[in-house]
């Protein structure tokens, strides 16, 4: 009777072990660091080929595609960024040549004030903004 808990006690401390290394592996491997332009330069060689999101404002006018690449520059502090954006879904609506757009880059950071993207969001400001030039205000 020993023999059969020794066993069974064996057998779910090996697979409570096998839980918490897949646990602990999956997540090392999907966490990704959210970092702005200048933070991004500040920390470095450390961030080099890191699954990263780097936040900036979009700079009017530095869109350019070339060929199935997009490429343009974030700014965020006064550091600038280039972004080649590689991936394979369509661009955001609110992001064009016209607006300054916040934008969230999903990618890895390859050195050199270059950044890698996959994935592209922009929000345009002002689009969200509620316009209260001519609002009237309700007197009760």
């Amino acid at each position: 009777m020993k023999k059969v808990n020794i066993k069974f006690v064996v057998a779910i401390l090996v697979i409570i072990a096998s839980m918490v290394t897949l646990a602990i592996s999956s997540f090392s491997d999907n966490k990704q660091y959210f970092y702005t332009v200048d933070e991004v330069y500040s920390r470095g060689s450390e961030v080099i080929d890191v699954p990263l999101k780097v936040k900036g404002n979009l700079i009017q006018g530095t869109i350019e595609k070339v060929g199935k690449q997009v490429k343009f520059k974030i700014k965020n502090n006064n550091q600038v960024m280039e972004i080649v954006y590689v991936g394979e879904h369509a661009l955001p609506d609110t992001f064009h040549n016209a607006t300054e757009a916040e934008v969230v880059a999903t990618g890895k950071y390859i050195g050199k004030g270059e950044f890698e993207a996959e994935h592209i969001q922009a929000k345009c400001a002002s689009k969200y903004e509620n316009d209260y030039t001519n609002a009237k205000v309700k007197e009760y």
